[in-house]
């Protein structure tokens, strides 16, 4: 069983609130893997490195995950879902531009404030349907980062950032329709939820 998910609802500092997302894992590899990396990144605090991610099934470390994101973007067909708090990453504007142009449904859910970005304005030109949720005391801002496609959910820290992506120690993990069907389902039918109160970019 890959685990459970919840998306609680959290008071920010500046009392708006976020969308966040919860992922309890009960997969021993993977358990063991996020243990492992703590370690040895705690343990490598004195050299300003971060150690080499210990690998599980699933799990999508950064600073390597760029490539991951690229290949699940590019299978896309039917359906490609993106929540992102910074869209910024050339290499997944263009991998997403392309889905776009061939066909698949796009929809980009982003806050306002991060959606003046070259890499919005491309996929937007591109044919992606992007939205945006103002930023206010009591608006709801996007802090929970998803890509979801036919077959897969990556569902975790990473923003489509170069720094996100390849430079922070960051973590996601990928989720497959046919093994955790309850949290893919219940993850797009947020995302619908989400998208529908939102505004054009």
């Amino acid at each position: 069983m890959p685990g459970r998910i919840t998306s609680p609802q959290v008071k920010g500092s500046s009392d708006a609130t976020e969308s966040e997302t919860l992922h309890v894992s009960s997969v021993p590899e993977q358990v063991s893997a996020i243990a492992a990396t703590f370690d040895g990144d705690y343990g490598a605090v004195d050299s300003g490195r971060l150690s080499q991610a210990v690998t599980a099934p699933e799990l999508i470390w950064s600073p390597a995950a760029r490539a991951e994101y690229i290949r699940t973007i590019n299978a896309s067909h039917g359906i490609l879902d993106v929540t992102s708090e910074e869209l910024k990453d050339h290499a997944a504007a263009i991998s997403i531009s392309e889905a776009a142009r061939r066909g698949v449904p796009c929809k980009i859910l982003l806050n306002a404030d991060d959606a003046g970005t070259p890499a919005v304005t491309q996929v937007k030109d591109a044919g992606c349907a992007v939205r945006v949720l103002t930023t206010s005391s009591k608006g709801l801002y996007m802090h929970e980062k998803i890509v979801l496609t036919d077959d897969a959910l990556i569902i975790g820290s990473q923003n489509l950032s170069t720094k996100s992506l390849t430079e922070n120690r960051e973590l996601s993990i990928r989720l497959g329709k046919a093994t955790a069907p309850n949290i893919v389902a219940a993850v797009q039918n947020q995302f619908a939820a989400d998208f529908d109160k939102a505004t054009p970019a």
